[in-house]
């Protein structure tokens, strides 16, 4: 643990109420580097209350996602964390079985096991500062301080 904390964060939903069919946005910097460096927003419903093979720990998602969004939130429209993303749809493992080319169909972790995993780790959420935020417009300003690139390099 540590005791600093950045001055910038997005709120987690500890328990999201994850309804079929209700808008999502993914953030994330999606093939960082060669298209851009710059934070990108995609939008989308919940497709699926549950993940690749019915997986109950993830939802499926119409939010477009590639490589770059990865570990990135998913947001409600309240502008809370409901999830992570993790994937999207194995393109070329479905070509293979059924000739056609699936189109954004995105995994995310839900935000109850991202809040178990915080929980685990010690990590203390904070209980009050930006909460809340309407995301039917734009995404403020500080929320896009909030979602910063990692990048891995290997050796």
């Amino acid at each position: 643990t540590s005791n600093s904390r950045s001055d910038v964060w997005l709120p987690v939903s500890g328990n999201p109420a994850i309804r079929l069919g209700e808008r999502v946005f993914a953030l994330g910097y999606p093939y960082y580097g060669l298209i851009g460096r710059s934070l990108n927003l995609t939008s989308g419903n919940v497709s699926a209350l549950r993940g690749l093979n019915d997986d109950s720990s993830h939802i499926t998602v119409s939010a477009p996602v590639q490589p770059g969004n990865s570990g990135g939130p998913l947001l409600n429209k309240s502008g809370f964390v409901i999830g992570v993303v993790t994937a999207r749809a194995p393109e070329w493992q479905v070509v293979e079985r059924t000739g056609t080319l699936p189109q954004n169909i995105g995994f995310v972790l839900r935000g109850d096991k991202l809040f178990e995993f915080l929980q685990r780790s010690k990590i203390v959420l904070p209980n009050e500062g930006q909460g809340q935020m309407d995301l039917s417009d734009s995404v403020p300003e500080f929320a896009q301080r909030a979602v910063v690139p990692v990048i891995c390099y290997l050796r």
